[in-house]
């Protein structure tokens, strides 16, 4: 019978304890979380997916091998190491928070929440 303003934070009472999920490994999350941005230049235009350890190589697909590249430093790196074709990461791929996912597009997270989320990377 009443209407209210809707919330930006619900403070519970009681905590029922959810089991841990992580995020799940996909292209468009890795682009997430490289911020839609090459990993070797800086670009943000024609991004695909590079393993830093190629898969000719004995790389696998997990969060810390697989990084956003533009499609020219893709083909630039080919299958070879970092080491022979001259490229360096900007910054480590790492596994990523579900907290990272909280964020608007400028990597910013509410203000309001931020005292309710423990951000960790």
């Amino acid at each position: 019978s009443q209407s209210y303003p809707k919330p930006s934070v619900i403070k519970i009472k009681r905590y029922i304890s959810v089991p841990y999920r992580s995020v799940t490994l996909t292209r468009h999350n890795v682009f997430i979380r490289d911020n839609f941005t090459c990993q070797y230049c800086g670009s943000k235009k024609d991004l695909t997916i590079d393993h830093i350890v190629p898969r000719s190589k004995g790389g696998k697909t997990t969060w810390k091998n697989v990084i956003t590249a533009c499609e020219s430093c893709n083909i630039k790196k080919g299958s070879q190491d970092l080491e022979s074709c001259g490229l360096f990461l900007r910054k480590s791929a790492f596994k990523p928070s579900p907290f990272l996912y909280l964020s608007d597009k400028n990597g910013l997270v509410r203000r309001e929440w931020e005292e309710y989320l423990i951000l960790k990377n």
